[in-house]
């Protein structure tokens, strides 16, 4: 344990001695760039592209389409479970009902979703529609989507960031109750 301390400082100092030395504009001699090179290759991560984290991400993570073919394309997919979606754009440029054709796609496939309604705009009467017309919804499926969907008002950035904050709680709660 006290060797992991030592090399932790260790690191830490070459660290610094480096960055200052880079900082200010010096060249590193051989046995500096030797050091700096040792450091980058056991302490820092290897580079990957977004690319990749992506497809490392989708291995681990379910994908659930938006609804909308084209927006599934642009998202490579689709949405990725346990994912905040935030949209922006123009009034009216048709946010509330992508975010209401996600969730209603979502909750047809007996998955629960939380919609952050931050602009007052959720319509349970608009998302029974959506419901009633996809292909796996119906008049049928919507009182049991509409039983999958939570909705929270968040009309202030500090209501949203109690919000995302009680969320983060929740799930490490959970973690924890799977890990025993």
């Amino acid at each position: 344990e006290g060797q992991g301390v030592i090399d932790s400082h260790v690191f830490a100092a070459v660290e610094e001695f480096l960055l200052d030395k880079l900082l200010s504009g010096q060249q590193l001699d051989g046995e500096e760039s030797e050091l700096a090179d040792f450091v980058a290759r056991h302490v820092a991560p290897a580079p990957r592209s977004a690319l990749a984290l992506r497809g490392q991400l989708q291995e681990h993570v379910r994908l659930f389409s938006t609804g909308c073919a084209c927006i599934d394309d642009l998202l490579g997919g689709g949405v990725f479970e346990s994912s905040l979606l935030e949209l922006a754009g123009e009034s009216s440029s048709g946010k509330t009902q992508l975010c209401h054709m996600v969730a209603a796609t979502v909750a047809c496939m007996a998955e629960y979703v939380l919609y952050i309604d931050t602009t007052n705009s959720f319509s349970a009467r608009r998302l029974a529609q959506i419901v009633s017309q996809l292909p796996d919804g119906g008049e049928h499926a919507v009182t049991p989507a509409l039983s999958r969907v939570r909705v929270c008002k968040a009309h202030t950035v500090h209501a949203l960031a109690s919000i995302l904050e009680g969320l983060t709680q929740q799930q490490e709660q959970l973690q924890q109750q799977q890990q025993q």
